[in-house]
């Protein structure tokens, strides 16, 4: 460890309140993600805490200071942990704590554990991982969210506490998103893409014909439960790193099946997931999905059925992006770290589109 690090950490913990003594000599490198590097401490009371530091560059991009977006992201963090143990307890870090500054910036909060390993966990693991999942959502879903607002979280300085980024009502955001499906299921079906029209848009039509907006309520959701983010301690679900948003938990379920039934198994061909080779285990990432649905419907067919049809609109508006990505003459390097190359892109298409065309609500 460089000594700049080592002198990070201790500033750190003394910023926390926590002696260093001793504490530093501990440290050890714990890895990296797109965003942060991660050092595991030892404390003198045997605790031990994850302290995270911003990486400079990433994504092959450097990395701006942005004060207002670290301090939502970070406060933001802070508050669904603390909402989600009052939940459940224990299910995220107990012990939170972040600084925001240009000189030093860092999260600190309790280790739970080592993520997940796809390549370890058997079958009947990976539905447990998603039955608690899916459960825990559901029970997330009922809890008054206690920040006004909805959208992505943004950070009110001249208040002192976190907002939704969008004013209003959010189930209003939700009906002009039924325009957007519209538009992405119109460029298809103008498309020369080979598929059947009409079943996809028969399926388009029953999901708008079933979607009950006005009874819509609003949660403090989680948009990021990879596994990356997923921790089993003892047979027990752990959650770390959330991307808080305050939305609809339908849409978010949703978007949860849709992300191990289709992004996780086939994005390993772009820089942004190739190095977790999620598809060599869609046995199990269905599974974490399958548990998921049964989690958070607990029996209710309707619900079970409106689950599926929010991963179909996402679906669909996956497909449609990619179909998009392909008409433009040159992708940035956003797009590429996130959906990989043209090559890449024009081999997953079809492996979409079929599913889409075979999508089922059961």
């Amino acid at each position: 460890m460089s000594v700049e690090v080592r002198e990070k950490i201790e500033r750190a913990l003394q910023l926390s309140g926590l002696a260093s003594d001793s504490v530093a000599d501990s440290a050890t490198f714990l890895g990296e993600g797109a965003w942060h590097e991660a050092y595991l401490l030892t404390m003198s009371d045997r605790r031990r805490l994850v302290m995270r530091f911003p990486k400079k560059v990433a994504y092959g991009q450097p990395v701006e200071y942005d004060e207002a977006a670290m301090k939502a992201e970070y406060a933001g963090t802070g508050y669904y942990y603390k909402l989600a143990n009052q939940v459940e307890p224990g299910i995220c870090p107990e012990e939170y704590d972040y600084h925001v500054s240009p000189e030093l910036t860092y999260t600190l909060e309790t280790y739970v554990g080592e993520t997940i390993d796809m390549a370890i966990i058997d079958l009947e693991t990976a539905y447990s991982i998603g039955y608690q999942r899916g459960t825990f959502m559901r029970k997330m879903d009922g809890v008054e969210p206690g920040v006004t607002g909805y959208a992505f979280l943004n950070w009110d300085e001249e208040r002192g506490e976190l907002r939704g980024q969008v004013d209003g009502d959010f189930r209003d955001n939700l009906r002009e998103e039924q325009d957007d499906y519209r538009q992405d299921l119109d460029a298809l079906l103008q498309s020369e893409l080979a598929f059947d029209r009409a079943e996809v848009e028969r399926k388009w039509q029953d999901v708008f014909a079933r979607r009950a907006i006005d009874t819509e309520t609003l949660a403090l959701t989680n948009r990021d439960t990879s596994p990356e983010n997923t921790v089993l301690v003892d047979g027990r679900l752990r959650v770390i790193d959330p991307l808080p948003i305050l939305y609809s938990g339908k849409v978010m379920a949703g978007n949860v099946l849709n992300n191990y039934d289709a992004l996780h198994p086939l994005y390993h061909t772009s820089p942004r997931y190739a190095k977790h080779r999620w598809n060599l285990y869609e046995d199990k990432l269905t599974r974490i999905a399958d548990g998921f649905l049964d989690g958070y419907s607990q029996g209710d067919a309707d619900l079970r059925r409106a689950l599926r049809g929010e991963e179909f609109l996402m679906l669909l508006s996956m497909v449609a992006g990619h179909y998009a990505l392909l008409q433009q003459e040159e992708l940035s390097t956003s797009q590429i770290q996130r959906s990989g190359d043209r090559q890449a892109i024009e081999e997953r298409l079809p492996k979409l589109l079929d599913r889409l065309e075979k999508f089922s609500f059961a």
